[in-house]
């Protein structure tokens, strides 16, 4: 995906990119959170935690919301949260941010949908100036199992056939990239099965139709990838668009 990397090349990316920090972050406050409450302590509106702090801390740089109105779809779309750089000669000036919990229903089809969602909400959004992510985050079991390995029937027989590990053919591997080495996936947004559901929940209560459907073409790239044994999880993928 040479297009991808050139795309790249154009925008912040470092070691020391905020967003690669806010998910290391997320990743050791879970651990410490689940040390002192157990698994039970981990809750999804549990995650504006250190969000939160995370932000206080980054404040002379940038300004922080939660619950950001979506500028393109029906006014009841919100994005979980939103950050704007107050530097004019930051790389980009706005960024939005979609949370997930990974749990027992996020094998289900309706949760397989919101994910759907979330990516191309995001999609709607992205422009060179303006980045979009998406960070799941669970307890071990549940981000290895209901989501980093997690496979369907159809794709079980497929790696029983072809001798393929689960974890590189998991439902969620057509989506988003687990491996280091190779960071992107091509999501071809408008032939996915969600997409006709997701027209009629956002584009065709829209107002600018135009600009609320997502493009054709969606790529996303690892940012970061933490599932130690027996620890909790945190995934973090940036929402690419070439062609905006």
């Amino acid at each position: 995906m040479s297009e991808v990397k050139d795309y790249k090349k154009k925008i912040f990316y470092s070691s020391n990119d905020i967003f690669m920090n806010l998910a290391r972050s997320v990743y050791a406050w879970l651990n410490y959170n689940s040390s002192v409450c157990g698994e039970i302590g981990i809750q999804e509106n549990m995650i504006n935690q250190p969000i939160k702090a995370f932000s206080i801390f980054h404040q002379n740089d940038y300004s922080f919301k939660f619950e950001k109105q979506h500028p393109y779809l029906s006014k009841r779309c919100h994005v979980d949260f939103y950050m704007e750089m107050k530097n004019e000669d930051d790389d980009f000036k706005e960024c939005y941010m979609e949370f997930k919990q990974a749990k027992s229903d996020t094998t289900s089809p309706g949760e397989r949908q919101r994910i759907y969602n979330d990516i191309a909400r995001l999609a709607s959004i992205v422009t060179k100036k303006c980045r979009c992510f998406f960070l799941i985050f669970g307890t071990g079991y549940s981000y290895k199992n209901c989501f980093l390995n997690y496979s369907i029937e159809k794709q079980q027989r497929k790696i029983r056939q072809h001798g393929e590990s689960e974890e590189h053919t998991s439902y969620y591997s057509q989506w988003f990239s687990f491996d280091y080495n190779n960071r992107d996936k091509l999501i071809e947004i408008r032939k996915v099965e969600f997409y006709e559901d997701f027209c009629k929940e956002y584009i065709d209560k829209s107002q600018n139709r135009q600009k609320a459907e997502p493009p054709e073409k969606v790529y996303t790239h690892l940012i970061f990838n933490g599932s130690e044994q027996n620890e909790n999880g945190v995934g973090l993928w940036e929402i690419l668009v070439l062609d905006k």
